[in-house]
């Protein structure tokens, strides 16, 4: 396969996924403000900064907006042109990639894409308000869950089908650890008893990666900060943690392999071994003894060096920056 077809089908994967995990968590950020509004606050009540650490856009963000609030949080994630990472533009990039490799994917992923685009650039982004803007976040996370059917009941197990696997696991990995990352350890201020803040701050975090039921299918009690670490950086099962995904990983590239190593894809192979040991013997204990700061940059830093081994070992143009 071309690099550029490779490097085309990857960041399409990575840009989607990207695009929904921003949708999921403004929609519930949204959805906590509307049902804790308090109208003599206007600024970060709901730490909103919070998302924008997420996208680790601080610096960029605050060099456009002088504060945060509501309406530049999601001007800036959602329809910014002038941010790489807002939805708007991953959804340019996804499609862009597409349209490219149109040969390689499904007539109807194509189309799926395209219109997705084409819904997205007809937003009215300059009128929306609070009320009602949660529907263009959920026309994102449904196209999205449509671009995952269609991968997976449509394409061949082939080079095209891998390279988009390896994009949407690398990017899901990377991203769950930023986000228990940034919220482990955030400062909320609140009317509310401490322990109820606890709580609806870690349910919001379920809610965002779509765990909520299936955590509690898995432990039936009450929500701790603990087991939802535990949950989404080592359950087997669920789709959405960090284990499922390295895992997926691995597959991916012993797919693209055909399960055998060689001295061009051997420091891809030792940097995916040792992520995918450290979590399939790691456990909650050792996180909380090493410090959940440094454990979660770890592992976006492992997920920074795979992304540039990838690149790098499947000629897939520039490294990540």
């Amino acid at each position: 396969m071309l690099s550029r077809a490779a490097d085309s089908l990857f960041w399409m994967a990575r840009n989607i996924e990207r695009a929904e995990t921003s949708a999921r968590l403004i929609d519930i950020k949204l959805v906590t403000m509307l049902e804790n509004f308090d109208p003599e606050i206007d600024t970060d009540p709901y730490h909103l900064e919070a998302l924008i650490s997420i996208s680790g856009n601080n610096n960029k963000f605050y060099e456009q907006y002088e504060q945060c609030d509501t309406r530049s949080v999601i001007n800036y994630l959602a329809f910014s042109s002038s941010n790489p990472d807002s939805i708007l533009n991953n959804i340019v990039v996804a499609r862009e990639n597409a349209r490219t490799i149109r040969g390689m994917i499904p007539q109807e992923l194509w189309e799926l894409i395209n219109t997705f685009y084409l819904n997205i650039k007809e937003y009215p982004i300059d009128q929306w308000e609070i009320e009602n803007v949660s529907y263009f976040f959920q026309m994102v996370k449904d196209q999205s869950l449509l671009f995952q059917g269609i991968v997976n009941t449509m394409m061949s197990r082939g080079e095209a089908y891998t390279f988009i696997k390896m994009g949407k696991y690398l990017e899901r990995t990377g991203k769950i650890a930023r986000i228990l990352g940034v919220n482990v350890h955030q400062s909320i201020q609140s009317r509310f008893a401490k322990e109820v803040v606890e709580h609806h701050q870690w349910s919001s975090v379920l809610h965002s990666v779509s765990g909520y039921e299936a955590y509690l299918e898995k432990y039936r009690s009450s929500i701790e900060p603990d087991q939802v670490m535990d949950f989404l950086i080592f359950d087997k099962n669920y789709p959405r943690s960090i284990f499922f995904s390295v895992e997926r990983l691995i597959e991916a590239f012993y797919e693209m392999e055909k399960n055998e190593v060689h001295h061009y894809n051997r420091e891809l192979f030792i940097a995916l071994g040792k992520l995918h040991s450290d979590l399939k013997f790691g456990t909650i204990e050792e996180v909380l003894n090493e410090g959940v700061d440094t454990w979660f940059r770890k592992i976006q830093d492992s997920c920074f060096h795979i992304g540039n081994l990838i690149s790098r070992t499947y000629y897939l143009g520039e490294l990540e920056g």
